[in-house]
C-alpha cells in the first residue's frame, strides 16, 4: 500500500497496522492505519557536472512528460529527504555505452522539499574517457591468437566501454563454444593508465575439453509432441555440442509461441567428453 501511495506522488505517506486477538475465537483482527500526507509536485529537476551531454537527452531517461511526482518517479522512493531506487543505475547507464566516462563514473542524487514542490538534483561526476591501449590475449592453445583477435570489435584506439569489452568477451566464447569447448571461460583483465588516458586489455582465457552431445532430454513440454521441438532444434545426438546452434535453437522454440520459458542447459554424463542438452 505504500508502495501504491509513493508511486503516486505521496512521499511522506505512511501505512502502519494493529492486530486485535480474539483467544475465545481463535481469531484476529487486523487494521491498517493509512496518514497519506501531501501529494508532492515536481518544481525542478536540475543536473550538475554534465560536460559531455547537455541536460535534454539526461532527462529522456527520466521517462517524464508531467510535473507530478508518480509519472516521473514510478521507480524512486522518496526516504529521509533521498530519493532512492534504480535512478543512480539508469543514469550510470546513460554515460557509459555513450562512451563517455567510461571509467569509474557515477551518479549522486539529491532532493528536498521547497514550498511549491520536490526539486531534484542529479549531481554526474563523468570521470575520464578512455582509450583502449594494448589488447592480449592469454591462455589459448587450441585456436591461434590471430585467428581469435579477428573477432574483436573494441582494438587499440578506440574509445573504451564495459559494453563492448562484454561484447568481445562473449564473442571469444563463442567461439570455443562454437566449435565444441563449451566450458571455456573468458576473463577480461583491465589495466587502466590515468597518465596516458588508455586502459590495456588481456582477455584470460581458460579453455574447456571438447564435448559431444549425448543424448537430448526434452523436458516441461506440455503443449506439443516432442517431435515438433526436436525439428526446430539445430543439433543433433552425437554432433560436437555447439554453443551458438544450441542459443540458436533456443530462439526457435522461443518464436513458436507455445512456451513461456525456454531454457537448454548442459547435464553431465558418465561418458567422458559428452554432455546431455536438457532442453
Amino acid at each position: 500500500m505504500q508502495d501504491l501511495y509513493q508511486k503516486a506522488g505521496y512521499p511522506d505517506s505512511k501505512v502502519t497496522y494493529e492486530v486485535s486477538l480474539d483467544k475465545d475465537t481463535g481469531k484476529a483482527i487486523l487494521k491498517f492505519k493509512v496518514h497519506e500526507g501531501e501529494r508532492v509536485y515536481i518544481k525542478l529537476v536540475k543536473f550538475t557536472g554534465n560536460k559531455a551531454f547537455p541536460d535534454k537527452p539526461a532527462m529522456k531517461i527520466m521517462k517524464t512528460r508531467h510535473h507530478w511526482w508518480g509519472s516521473c518517479c514510478q521507480h524512486w522512493r522518496l526516504e529521509g529527504g533521498r530519493l532512492q531506487g534504480r535512478t543512480s543505475k539508469r543514469f550510470a547507464t546513460f554515460i557509459t555505452p555513450k562512451g563517455t566516462s567510461t571509467w569509474r563514473s557515477a551518479v549522486r542524487i539529491s532532493s528536498g522539499l521547497a514550498p511549491s514542490g520536490l526539486v531534484i538534483i542529479i549531481d554526474i561526476y563523468e570521470g575520464a574517457q578512455y582509450k583502449v591501449g594494448t589488447v592480449a590475449i592469454d591462455g589459448n592453445k587450441i585456436f591461434p591468437t590471430t585467428d581469435l583477435e579477428k573477432h574483436l570489435k573494441m582494438t587499440s584506439g578506440k574509445i573504451f566501454t564495459p559494453t563492448a569489452m562484454a561484447a568481445d568477451q562473449k564473442a571469444l566464447e563463442d567461439y570455443y563454444g562454437g566449435r565444441g569447448y563449451l566450458d571455456t571461460s573468458v576473463r577480461p583483465i583491465r589495466v587502466p593508465n590515468v597518465e596516458t588516458g588508455r586502459i590495456d586489455m588481456t582477455y584470460s582465457i581458460h579453455e574447456g575439453e571438447l564435448t559431444y552431445i549425448e543424448k537430448i532430454d526434452i523436458r516441461g513440454n506440455t503443449k506439443t509432441k516432442d517431435k515438433v521441438i526436436r525439428r526446430e532444434l539445430a543439433v543433433n545426438p552425437g554432433e560436437i555440442y555447439d554453443t551458438v546452434k544450441v542459443d540458436r535453437s533456443v530462439e526457435r522454440l522461443k518464436n513458436l509461441g507455445y512456451f513461456s520459458k525456454v531454457e537448454a542447459t548442459p547435464e553431465p554424463t558418465d561418458v567422458p567428453n559428452r554432455k546431455d542438452l536438457v532442453t
